[in-house]
């Protein structure tokens, strides 16, 4: 199965919003400091929280526009895309 990585910072809301809307939904994921994710930069982005699934080695956004997009997307949707 794919892994999310929750590109976030300290003090968040959103970040911390994110973080519960995985718990809540049993969705496995990994927290990761913006400043230590390489993919953040090179993709421009300049907030957080940023999405992406990780796939072995290959890191792919998972939902534009961060946690808005996130609760646009239903948990099943979110799943199903990790499970693919």
């Amino acid at each position: 199965m794919k892994e999310v990585i929750l590109v976030s910072m300290e003090n968040c809301t959103y970040c911390r919003l994110a973080i519960e809307y995985f718990n809540f939904n049993k969705i496995p994921y990994r927290v990761v400091d913006y400043r230590l994710f390489a993919k953040f930069k090179e993709d421009g982005h300049k907030t957080v929280p940023q999405l992406y699934v990780a796939d072995g080695s290959d890191y792919s956004l998972l939902i534009k526009d961060g946690y808005n997009g996130l609760v646009d997307m239903s948990p099943e949707g979110v799943k199903e895309l990790l499970a693919t």
